[in-house]
């Protein structure tokens, strides 16, 4: 897999955002899409290292003017296509991907609390979110302990959506500069998410962790982890992420780091995973708590210590 940052444009200002610093520097130099010269190298990359699915990702990918073009080109290549989405997509690409299969493509469309939408978005989204039906997996990204999820979990039941919801801890970005969870709030959110498990268990949706969670937030629930109806995961598995700009990422969260190579840099993406993850191997072993290094579940790959953007914080 290969996530393709289309577009450093977007029609959102979520506060969390971990693109935030890519997307204000797409504002201030003005490189703002990925021309379709790289696009292809990406496909061909993918070829190369025998990807079965590129995301596209932004700022909102369906912003992009060739963004039809673009997914069309992937499917044409047998590859199947993940869009990340805010779900406020613009005409042409809806059409588009309300005709598509969900074998074709995918979409993992971010939902935010309804209060932060301008006056018609969130009626617009629910209409997006109907027409596409279970294409679309919601994500959530938890930003302050006091977060409540039965509102997505209301669209899914109503709109028929794919019955899993992928929640994301919003970390800070190496500037520090987005709305992020202390990470003494945890307790509380790994209550809350356990809460929330018990409401979506009788539906059969599934809370699908993403990355930055650790092993010890939920010490205390460890039985209904097992029990409920919980993806969880603790390990850092970030997927490469190719900006407009012809750099590779080892995640976006890094944006600006010092250490990152170009899209010519290496033939495949295991090549460029051997090269980041031995460059931030010593770092990422440190964790983020200072249990971290004596941690049996640390010292057996089960948990990462939590995400390496806030560790990089951390320690440097």
């Amino acid at each position: 897999m290969i996530n393709l940052i289309l577009t450093q444009v977007c029609n959102r200002t979520c506060q969390y955002c971990f693109a935030r610093d890519m997307l204000n520097q797409g504002v201030s130099q003005g490189q703002q899409f990925m021309d379709a010269a790289l696009f292809q190298d990406a496909l061909d990359l993918a070829g190369r290292s025998r990807a079965g699915e590129i995301r596209l990702l932004g700022g909102e990918p369906t912003l992009h003017p060739d963004f039809i073009a673009f997914a069309e080109k992937a499917l044409a290549r047998r590859l199947k296509v993940l869009v990340f989405s805010n779900g406020l997509i613009p005409p042409q690409p809806f059409e588009f991907l309300k005709k598509c299969t969900r074998k074709q493509v995918g979409l993992l469309i971010n939902v935010n609390d309804e209060s932060s939408y301008a006056h018609g978005e969130y009626a617009k989204l629910k209409e997006r979110l109907a027409a596409l039906g279970e294409k679309v997996t919601c994500g959530y990204n938890i930003s302050r302990p006091d977060f409540d999820l039965k509102p997505i979990v209301r669209l899914v039941r109503e709109l028929k959506l794919y019955p899993s919801i992928r929640l994301g801890l919003a970390h800070p970005i190496l500037s520090g500069e987005n709305q992020h969870v202390a990470w003494r709030d945890v307790p509380e959110i790994a209550r809350k998410i356990i809460e929330a498990a018990r409401f979506t268990d009788p539906d059969d949706i599934i809370l699908g962790l993403d990355c930055g969670f650790t092993h010890c937030m939920f010490k205390d629930y460890y039985g209904e982890i097992m029990s409920l109806r919980i993806n969880f995961k603790s390990c850092c598995q970030p997927v490469l992420d190719l900006t407009p700009d012809r750099k590779m990422w080892y995640c976006l969260a890094l944006w600006g780091h010092e250490k990152s190579f170009t899209v010519d840099d290496f033939p495949d993406l295991q090549m460029f995973r051997e090269k980041y993850e031995a460059e931030f191997n010593l770092v990422h072993g440190l964790g983020m708590l200072a249990e971290c290094p004596t941690c049996k579940f640390r010292r057996t790959g089960q948990c990462s210590g939590g995400c390496l953007s806030r560790i990089l914080k951390q320690w440097h």
